[in-house]
């Protein structure tokens, strides 16, 4: 008797502790279950849902966004999070976040990604990122002393028919000298002394903007990236998607899943 009673009083632990990690497990795989995202992959992609709100300002963000995670997904195995996730501290243990033209950022967001590179994480940071605060107002690149550079303005520039890499450096090993861009939208930036110029802004004879002509600069928190190089009509092209490839493979090289050739994408006009 006191056998079958140890027997049942085991089998109910088991069980209990069966159904614990079931719980655990199940909220921590369930969607929205941000408060308990722990990294599972080397590299976040970080959707900025206050961005994608900004339709007046950003009405492409959403479409922009998609297209690349399905290219990114054919090459790296990473996560998505938000940028809620980030304000709430859950960066913690990537290598690599990836910030799309995320436009719209909050002050806890910004010091959750400043606590991030302190750690040794890095950023790959594209055109508009940390432009406005949560009003929407326009107050410059928030991110802009960390990524080496400092906002100057917004231009369309017909004239900017590629990108020229001008100074190698190991993170764009591999990548492309010239990349083709199919819109001269660009954030206008100055290069700080803790930031490098990596490549210029030039026309379809190669020759580099005369003022600022930074639109790939370096420094120890990552990669800043000026133009729009997530736009479809960017991204379309080959040399811009082996140029992220590159980026990214050298950040986080645990994290590819295949080597790189070139994808066609379906690009809504």
């Amino acid at each position: 008797m006191a056998g079958d009673t140890r027997l049942a009083r085991s089998s109910l632990l088991l069980t209990a502790g069966l159904l614990s990690v079931a719980l655990a497990v199940g909220i921590a795989m369930a969607p929205g279950a941000g408060t308990v995202r722990a990294a599972n992959a080397p590299v976040a992609i970080v959707k900025s849902l206050a961005t994608e709100a900004a339709r007046v300002n950003y009405p492409t963000y959403a479409a922009d966004y998609q297209l690349f995670v399905g290219w990114l997904g054919q090459f790296f195995t990473f996560d998505e999070i938000t940028d809620a996730d980030v304000a709430a501290g859950k960066l913690a243990g990537y290598k690599l976040a990836i910030l799309p033209n995320n436009a719209v950022m909050s002050a806890e967001e910004i010091a959750a990604l400043e606590e991030f590179v302190a750690g040794g994480g890095k950023l790959l940071a594209v055109f508009s990122v940390s432009l406005r605060d949560p009003s929407l107002k326009l107050v410059g690149l928030q991110l802009g002393e960390m990524l080496g550079v400092r906002w100057v303005q917004w231009m369309s520039d017909p004239g900017f028919q590629q990108i020229e890499v001008v100074e190698p450096a190991p993170v764009l090993e591999g990548a492309p000298l010239t990349i083709p861009v199919g819109t001269g939208s660009s954030q206008i930036v100055e290069v700080l002394p803790n930031g490098r110029m990596l490549a210029v802004r030039a026309s379809a004879d190669g020759t580099m903007a005369m003022s600022n002509p930074a639109v790939i600069v370096e420094s120890e928190a990552g990669i800043y990236i000026a133009n729009h190089i997530l736009s479809g009509t960017n991204l379309a092209f080959p040399e811009t998607q082996q140029l992220l490839y590159t980026i990214i493979k050298h950040y986080a090289p645990d994290s590819v899943k295949q080597p790189f050739t070139p994808v066609e994408l379906a690009v809504q006009q």
